[in-house]
């Protein structure tokens, strides 16, 4: 009787184990996501001159939102992404990977941009 008591508790134990495996599915990056007015507040914010958008063609890239900007007279390109879609996602990572028309862009979360170092740094920041 003792051994069929510890064969069950063995066999009970292992199914614990066996089914805390399951239903664990894959775990997914999660991106913060941002928009235009977060990234032109976090650069006002840190004591900077933003200019009124001028809207840029961001659907080429399969963006959901992007313009041009002057930062302290600097040009200032932003596109950001809808990283809760499947289009969104691949079209960042697109971008991330191949570039555009062979322009270079810098990335934080679900923002695509193209601006100098030092307004860079602050973007990064969000």
């Amino acid at each position: 009787m003792y051994k069929i008591k510890v064969f069950l508790l063995v066999v009970g134990i292992g199914i614990i184990f066996l089914l805390g495996g399951c239903g664990r599915g894959k775990e997914t990056e999660i991106i913060t996501t941002h928009t235009l007015e977060d990234v032109e507040n976090i650069l006002k914010n840190n004591g900077f001159s933003v200019s009124p958008r001028e809207e840029k063609f961001y659907e080429m890239l399969g963006a959901s939102n992007g313009c041009v900007v002057r930062v302290n007279g600097e040009l200032v390109e932003l596109y950001i992404f809808n990283t809760t879609t499947k289009s969104g996602v691949e079209a960042l990572q697109k971008l991330k990977e191949e570039g555009f028309m062979g322009q270079g862009f810098s990335f934080h979360n679900n923002i695509a941009f193209k601006a100098p170092e030092e307004i860079s740094r602050i973007i990064k920041q969000l």
